[in-house]
């Protein structure tokens, strides 16, 4: 039995290749493909040391939970959040960001370690999509928390800044709720305090990335 199909993430970074302009196009896909790659199979082996369950469980329960079946699902939901734009530049964790436009940057998939990557990049404003409710906000920069489905945003409507769900709802379209993020996005730049900012949450969650196995 094969613990784990690195063939699936090569046919990712080949669908990331079409989005990448200018000389960087291959190493920028590749480098995406084995960073995910590298992430799945320590996850792989991390569980496999901890059950012996074959085959290994590679998606975090919430995922699970949430209908995905696959590391490479996941990865293309992350691929079909980018947009159509193309991919600019890729940067390695915490790199500062100097390139203009979509870029990538190599983190995992723990979410206060891959946004304080970002920030450490030069984030200055963080907009947090969460479809299972994660109550993340961080420091020092902003965090915008976006509730993909109603349900999720009259749950927790004290903790998300945004309903995004009236787009499944049928209530609004792509561009219309769009145009709401935007003109959230330019008032949060200009002061307006965020949901975790008001409550105080997130006062903790700056968190490098340790490589290497942590407990």
């Amino acid at each position: 039995m094969s613990l784990f199909d690195y063939v699936e993430f090569l046919d990712l970074a080949r669908s990331l290749i079409g989005r990448t302009p200018g000389g960087s196009t291959d190493e920028a896909a590749w480098r995406s493909a084995v960073s995910r790659a590298y992430y799945a199979a320590y996850h792989v082996a991390l569980d496999y040391a901890v059950s012996k369950a074959l085959p290994p469980a590679v998606l975090p329960p919430g995922n699970k939970a949430g209908g995905l079946t696959t590391i490479l699902e996941k990865s293309l939901g992350a691929v079909a959040k980018g947009g159509t734009t193309n991919l600019v530049d890729v940067y390695e964790y915490a790199e500062p960001v100097t390139a203009k436009g979509f870029v990538y940057m190599d983190t995992p998939g723990y979410d206060p370690v891959s946004a304080t990557g970002q920030i450490a990049g030069g984030a200055n404003l963080v907009c947090f999509t969460t479809g299972r409710g994660s109550a993340y906000g961080c420091k020092p920069a902003p965090s915008l928390k976006l509730a993909t489905n109603t349900r999720l945003f009259e749950h927790q409507e004290e903790d998300m800044d945004m309903n995004c769900g009236t787009i499944v709802d049928g209530k609004e379209s792509i561009g219309q709720v769009g145009q709401k993020l935007f003109e959230l996005i330019l008032k949060t730049a200009s002061g307006e305090k965020t949901k975790s900012e008001v409550f105080g949450y997130g006062e903790d969650e700056f968190a490098p990335w340790v490589l290497g196995a942590t407990m």
